[in-house]
């Protein structure tokens, strides 16, 4: 939360790199890693610890993510 609201203060990301990795699998998480990839990062992985098929964040954010280049392990 507090990286987007940093984004949202600023419209810039605070300390990002060119690779990031997002831990979870929720709407937020979905919400922290498609900002990522659109403030610049080269490459975004989620990791969550279910499928893509079962992670709790809604049907559309995964798809949407997905369609942005973000893997998901």
């Amino acid at each position: 939360m507090e990286y987007l609201k940093e984004v949202n203060a600023t419209g810039e990301s605070p300390t990002q790199g060119k690779r990031v990795m997002v831990i979870g699998g929720g709407n937020v998480a979905m919400d922290v890693a498609r900002v990522a990839r659109r403030q610049g990062a080269a490459s975004v992985s989620l990791i969550a610890l279910k499928s893509p098929e079962e992670l709790p964040a809604c049907p559309w954010e995964v798809a949407e993510a997905k369609a942005e280049g973000i893997e998901i392990l």
